[in-house]
């Protein structure tokens, strides 16, 4: 499971450090477009399981058929180096719109990274909105 926030600057070579509790042992995930503009950071057992479910959608329905194809068309394989880092590749970079600071957080089955800018205004935009989402949940039976 993966929780928490963490704040840490892209390398020159786009190498981003992964916090040790994210990696669990983990020396491979997969990297991939997310939605909101950022990235998502599934582990391989995670990412089979999606794609399992992606793999079950109607290919007669275009919003299938779109999201699936930008989404697998940008993932990539993701090795953590020996000191921690991963390289974040260009094209996935440049979507997600990463300067140089980036905001790594768990969402529980994924981990998500942000440009810093991008978080700050994401998170200051839903705070206020947090307790009326949690009754929404709730009615959905969560």
């Amino acid at each position: 499971m993966f929780i928490g926030q963490y704040e840490h600057s892209l390398d020159e070579k786009n190498r981003l450090f992964i916090p040790a509790k994210f990696r669990h042992g983990q020396q491979e995930f997969i990297v991939t477009r997310g939605l909101e503009s950022c990235l998502f950071l599934f582990t391989k057992e995670t990412w089979q399981q999606i794609t399992e479910k992606l793999n079950a959608l109607p290919l007669t329905k275009p919003e299938a058929r779109s999201f699936i194809r930008l989404f697998a068309s940008g993932a990539q394989d993701c090795d953590v180096d020996d000191q921690g880092r991963i390289l974040v590749p260009k094209i996935l970079k440049e979507y997600a719109v990463i300067r140089k600071q980036a905001t790594v957080i768990g969402v529980i089955n994924r981990i998500e990274i942000w440009d810093t800018q991008k978080w700050n205004k994401f998170y200051k935009t839903a705070k206020p909105k947090y307790e009326h989402i949690a009754e929404k949940l709730t009615e959905l039976g969560i």
